[in-house]
């Protein structure tokens, strides 16, 4: 995946972030005074801004290396800001903008007390290290300075939507946030921006979340706006351990109105604010309770500032996978456990064998590019074999990186068509190639193949290439013979791919050339029993260059 900077107007920061610098994580002192209805005379321009301020069970909110919350929207209009990340140095959540548009948010604030985002100096901006595909950042002014990210979510109304913020030390006095929020009907984590800040070596204290009318021209309070928040997390930064967040103090800003309030919805605590709500069922500052029992942290997280170390490592892993086009042994076609299974193993690039795309069997979908979704591996290719129910059987590459220069190579004909799928992976350091092989049948048909394979991959031999894939040959076999000059890395002791349920041969491979072009670092084959009949091999390797 590669990163990009695109520029967006500044949006209006909100005036509750420079009181969140200093609020008391032990909430000590509240930071909004309980208001009275508006004096005679005073009108609203905008609904109230309403917060919730989480603790965990014991009352406390220390200091984290991630925060985990969600949010469901039960009442929006235009103009509206629900935000479910809020933390010491940014916020992060869902808009309805003022033209209808719906987008994520992702800001983070530089110190000081200046207005105009040129007015920062150089050193002590927020510097963007690592943005999403299809994200735009950009810096902002107004009440405060600093990076912002935007997506285009086009969320719905009773939808639960899912956030994440990571932080971990940047250097000297700076912070690195990475931002992700989950897309629920692509079932994938979208990264929004990896932003770095000056920090006072603080990662994240002080969390919140709130309900905001951004509109503000005398009409949107007579509208209500509400939302439920829950199931919140941090990842204690000394124990390293998940504590949920189950308390949430309700506070407001000064705007001049009564009609809001919070309280607790099943698991979930609501927040409302404008139109006809009504003050009735929790007084500002009050806590409102929710149920620790029964609670377990989330487990399908996105890896954290892997796009930045992606950037600046030459370390790359590879895995060969044939996924029998998601029929596991259980008989079930379920390639969202595929993916569970090749996001648990964080490859870079997946080669994978017995793809179906858009064919009958597995539900008339393309599976390399659900694949890419499923697993953010958001760069893929497919090789056909031959026509099936309606689609296609063949091969995939998924790819972190960007892929080029793709060919489905033509093998010779046996029992069934076969080809071997290569492509050029841009990898910012050094490109090099990858060679998708599923060789088939006999061993006469497999030797013709690999053959051609390499008559192919000769004609550019003094390039980076990695082989990997199912074989259908022993180590000792012929076919692997023809690769002598390859670099065939040992897997060790637990060496055997197949079967998955009762693993008793080596037919699955990995190797590379030049042996200078890569240095090896390991190789490993992953027990797996359920989601193939195959178990998934992976090979770590680092770019000399």
């Amino acid at each position: 995946m590669t990163t990009r900077l695109l520029g967006i107007n500044s949006s209006r920061r909100i005036r509750l972030c420079l009181a969140a610098l200093v609020y008391s994580v032990t909430f000590s002192t509240p930071l909004f005074s309980q208001s009275q209805d508006a004096p005679d005379g005073m009108k609203a321009k905008a609904c109230r801004s309403v917060h919730l301020w989480w603790q965990n069970e014991k009352g406390q909110a220390p200091e984290s290396v991630a925060f985990y919350n969600e949010l469901t929207i039960e009442k929006s209009t235009r103009g509206s800001y629900f935000m479910a990340c809020g933390f010491s140095q940014g916020y992060f959540g869902i808009q309805e903008l003022t033209n209808g548009k719906k987008v994520a948010l992702f800001s983070i604030w530089e110190p000081g007390k200046q207005n105009n985002p040129n007015a920062t100096p150089e050193d002590r901006r927020v510097k963007p290290l690592a943005v999403g595909n299809g994200v735009r950042v950009n810096r902002f002014g107004g009440e405060g300075t600093g990076g912002k990210s935007m997506f285009d979510f086009d969320w719905k109304i009773g939808q639960s939507v899912r956030f994440i913020v990571f932080a971990k030390a940047d250097g000297p006095h700076r912070t690195q946030y990475a931002g992700y929020i989950y897309l629920p009907d692509e079932h994938r984590w979208q990264h929004m921006a990896t932003f770095s800040t000056l920090a006072q070596d603080h990662l994240l204290r002080g969390y919140y979340s709130f309900v905001e009318d951004f509109l503000r021209n005398g009409r949107s309070e007579r509208i209500s706006r509400r939302a439920n928040f829950g199931n919140g997390w941090i990842l204690n930064h000394k124990t390293q351990s998940w504590q949920p967040l189950t308390q949430g103090r309700f506070t407001a800003d000064n705007t001049p109105t009564s009609n809001i309030d919070s309280g607790r919805k099943n698991d979930r605590i609501f927040l409302q604010t404008g139109g006809e709500t009504k003050n009735q069922t929790t007084q500002l500052n009050g806590k409102t309770q929710l149920v620790t029992a029964q609670r377990k942290p989330p487990v399908d997280l996105p890896t954290p500032f892997a796009d930045v170390e992606h950037q600046r490592s030459p370390a790359v892993r590879l895995l060969a996978y044939n996924i029998k086009h998601g029929r596991g042994n259980d008989g079930k076609v379920e390639l969202q456990r595929t993916a569970q299974v090749i996001r648990r193993l964080n490859p870079d690039i997946v080669a994978l064998q017995e793809v179906d795309n858009q064919v009958k069997r597995s539900g008339n979908i393309n599976e390399p590019e659900r694949l890419a979704k499923l697993t953010g591996l958001k760069h893929h290719a497919f090789g056909s074999f031959f026509d099936y129910q309606g689609g296609e059987y063949g091969m995939a590459i998924i790819s972190r990186f960007p892929l080029s220069h793709v060919k489905n190579l033509r093998l010779p004909e046996g029992s069934e068509p076969r080809t071997s799928l290569i492509v050029q992976v841009d990898h910012p350091r050094v490109p090099f190639r990858v060679a998708d092989v599923h060789f088939y049948r006999t061993e006469a048909e497999r030797v013709a193949q690999a053959k051609t394979l390499l008559k192919e991959l000769n004609q550019q031999e003094t390039m980076p290439t990695v082989v990997l894939g199912d074989f259908n040959s022993s180590p000792k076999s012929p076919v692997l013979e023809l690769f002598a000059d390859w670099r065939i890395p040992d897997k060790g002791e637990d060496h055997f791919t197949f079967s998955s349920d009762k693993p008793d041969r080596e037919i699955d491979f990995a190797m590379y050339r030049p042996p200078n072009a890569f240095k090896f670092q390991t190789i490993d084959v992953i027990d797996e029993p359920v989601a193939s009949d195959h178990r998934p091999l992976h090979i770590d390797l680092k770019l000399t260059k």
